[in-house]
């Protein structure tokens, strides 16, 4: 059995089409845990609902009395969890039939492993395709000192054994949040977990909308440090990917704050530049922003 977990934040604008996709799976040995985040909306009407609908199957609600994070919900699914396998699915994120069938073949092969997807991005008003978000062929080639640089891998498009998330839970503190999967994902590759991709598209990511995880820049991209920094003495990454990967996320989070707050974007480019002195471009876009302030001082 397949143990399908859906972390829930004010859930209730897609939950409903999201738990379709469920129900519409080719493979249907699965039970579904709902944990609701604090909030307090329709969403445990409308797993009574879907509840109904689907007899057959074990479905359970739980609600945390505050919000705590989606590491805090999904372990708590994972505490209740009975299946051999846990697939997780964002509540705003929606699955193709075949999904579940499709990473479970490929998950069997390896039973202490991790399976995983590419996800087709789309935009939540108009639906619109927006593109493909996974790990290229040089991203499998480099494969983990990539996954380090960045985190091609999302929970929706995930399938991973029960047994290694009773060892290694999500990380549950607040810096991390919104980048705790990265978190995970490193932790799983130092603890030499296969991982696997598999490359049929089955995950519809839902993109622009405000619930979004990664609506808030800032807090991502200081996450994301965050993770890196907490895994500088991870020994299945080389010093350069280290380097590189804290460089370019200090420019992310530099860029995404020139505007509002231009003292802050400067020291962080200036980070940038410390942690990869020999790339041109990083020293670059800090003699760009120094030159950009200078322009609105004066005036």
């Amino acid at each position: 059995m397949i143990s399908i977990i859906i972390p829930c934040f004010r859930a209730e604008k897609f939950l409903a089409q999201t738990l379709e996709t469920v129900g519409g799976q080719t493979y249907q040995d699965w039970e579904l845990i709902v944990v609701e985040d604090g909030s307090k909306d329709s969403t445990e009407a409308i797993v009574a609902k879907f509840r109904s609908k689907n007899p057959n199957h074990p479905i359970q609600y739980f609600r945390l009395e505050k919000n705590q994070g989606p590491s805090a919900a999904r372990n708590t699914g994972i505490r209740h969890s009975k299946g051999e396998w846990i697939a997780f699915l964002d509540s705003d994120d929606l699955w193709y039939p075949t999904h579940l069938e499709t990473l479970l073949l490929q998950a069997e092969k390896k039973q202490d492993g991790l399976s995983f997807c590419s996800v087709d991005f789309f935009d939540s008003e108009s639906g619109a395709f927006l593109g493909v978000w996974g790990p290229t062929e040089d991203d499998l080639t480099h494969f983990p000192e990539t996954l380090f640089l960045r985190n091609y891998i999302s929970p929706s498009g995930v399938l991973v054994t029960k047994a290694i998330l009773e060892k290694n839970r999500f990380d549950e503190s607040a810096e991390v949040q919104s980048c705790e999967d990265h978190e995970l994902w490193l932790r799983l590759v130092r603890q030499g977990i296969s991982f696997t991709w598999v490359p049929e598209l089955k995950v519809k990511y839902r993109k622009n909308h405000l619930g979004a995880a990664t609506a808030n820049q800032e807090r991502m991209f200081q996450a994301d440090l965050a993770v890196m920094y907490r895994h500088l003495g991870n020994p299945r990454f080389g010093w350069v990917t280290k380097c590189k990967g804290i460089s370019q996320n200090y420019a992310y989070l530099a860029e995404a704050l020139l505007e509002k707050k231009k003292w802050k974007a400067i020291g962080f480019y200036f980070r940038s530049w410390c942690f990869n002195p020999f790339k041109l471009r990083q020293l670059r876009r800090l003699i760009k922003a120094l030159g950009i302030l200078t322009l609105r001082l004066a005036d």
